[in-house]
């Protein structure tokens, strides 16, 4: 928690700086309930992955595919975690920083060359409340396999390793 609201409270000045304003913004409550998200994406991830691996293991193999998984989250999750949770964070931080400034439409933006799905949402604009994607979206790209939207994108990141932007539209 102190380095996410640390996080947030930088995103926050960041945020109010690009459209200008001076205002002073609530986002403690905000953060708690992120946070909470985020703890709840994380489980259902963990759980997810162990109930897949128990369907896909003969009994007599389980104890060493867990023992296997957990050394892989060990050695792999925080980093995933770290570069999906720095741009989600980011983009819910500065929706809800522009929304209480008063910021009514937003801008997706892609990093150039960053990826060509991205590409098709790159310069979209949606109202502060609408979404960019929701469940059930296909997102395509000549060459690269879909994106079949899974939830409501409200802000990057739409896939793991995407790194677009959101600003004031």
């Amino acid at each position: 928690k102190p380095v996410a609201m640390s996080y947030a409270e930088a995103i926050s000045a960041e945020s109010l700086g690009e459209i200008g304003s001076d205002i002073t913004p609530d986002t403690d409550n905000f953060m708690g309930a992120y946070i909470a998200t985020f703890a709840s994406r994380y489980i259902g991830s963990s759980l997810g992955q162990l109930k897949a691996l128990r369907r896909e293991t003969q009994a007599g193999e389980l104890v060493e595919a867990l023992i296997q998984r957990t050394a892989e989250w060990l050695e792999n999750r925080p980093g995933q975690i770290a570069m999906n949770e720095i741009v989600q964070q980011n983009n819910a931080v500065t929706r809800e920083v522009f929304r209480q400034a008063g910021v009514i439409k937003l801008r997706w933006v892609t990093v150039a060359g960053n990826c060509p799905l991205c590409e098709n949402l790159d310069g979209m604009i949606v109202g502060i409340e609408q979404d960019f994607a929701g469940k059930g979206d296909l997102i395509e790209a000549e060459g690269k396999a879909p994106i079949h939207v899974e939830r409501q994108v409200r802000n990057p990141p739409i896939h793991q390793g995407c790194q677009c932007q959101i600003v004031a539209g």
